[in-house]
């Protein structure tokens, strides 16, 4: 969260945030509970794609431990792996149950929108 920056200086750019953000969303649904979902599925079927595309989406958010760390030297931070993992995992099912993304493209919207911009995690002293 840190490499997002201030939080009030992105709160004074809502809208364009908001853009952003719903890009983001609409990229990485159509990517891991579209595609790659779909990739799986051809070869593992339906059933444990969507359970093996998000423990795959998860283990693409594992180097960012190393970025979250907090200094040199300092622990590694698994709570963004952990968390895609989760997400993920409802996403997908969202996408299985649904039948289509844009469900699960507005939830994971919201959620970035509320970690990002309601409950930023960073700059808290």
């Amino acid at each position: 969260y840190g490499q997002l920056g201030d939080p009030k200086v992105l709160q004074s750019h809502a809208p364009m945030v908001a853009a952003a953000i719903g890009v983001v969303a609409l990229a990485e649904e159509l990517v891991w509970r579209g595609m790659v979902t779909q990739l799986l599925a051809d070869r593992v079927g339906t059933r444990s794609a969507w359970i093996l595309a998000a423990v795959l989406y998860a283990l693409a958010n594992v180097p960012t431990m190393w970025a979250l760390r907090a200094g040199e030297g300092g622990a590694l931070n698994p709570v963004l792996p952990v968390a895609a993992l989760g997400a993920g995992l409802l996403w997908g099912g969202m996408a299985k149950a649904f039948g289509r993304l844009a469900p699960g493209v507005l939830a994971h919207a919201l959620f970035d929108w509320a970690v990002v911009m309601m409950f930023p995690l960073w700059g808290m002293h």
